[in-house]
């Protein structure tokens, strides 16, 4: 689990479940049937999700602003999604495998996508 650790030290903000973190149910579907929630975090050999809120996040009732991984931690996906459910943008990173010597942690960015 030390590459989970890496998502933990990353800042403060312990991850809890996704479930935990205060998201309402049509954030919740709408993230599992999200693509690249499938693609790159959702899997059958790590179901867990883990989630931490970002620093910008707007609160309940409004925009959260999310970061999800699960326990294997190889990619990493950003999230703003409405109440409704819809979301506004993602970014998708990838843990990489020729980190700085100085970075604890070092994320490649694969993508991102505005509007969906």
């Amino acid at each position: 689990m030390k590459s989970f650790i890496d998502f933990i030290n990353e800042n403060a903000d312990e991850p809890k479940q996704m479930h935990q973190i205060g998201l309402n149910r049509s954030q919740l579907k709408s993230l599992h049937r999200h693509p690249s929630f499938r693609t790159y975090v959702d899997s059958p050999s790590y179901p867990k999700v883990y989630a931490k809120l970002d620093k910008n996040d707007g609160g309940p009732g409004r925009t959260r602003n999310v970061i999800l991984t699960n326990s294997r931690n190889r990619h990493k996906m950003h999230v703003a999604i409405t109440p409704h459910g819809m979301i506004l943008g993602h970014s998708i990173y990838s843990k990489s495998d020729n980190p700085h010597p100085d970075a604890e942690v070092q994320w490649d960015h694969i993508k991102s996508v505005d509007g969906a």
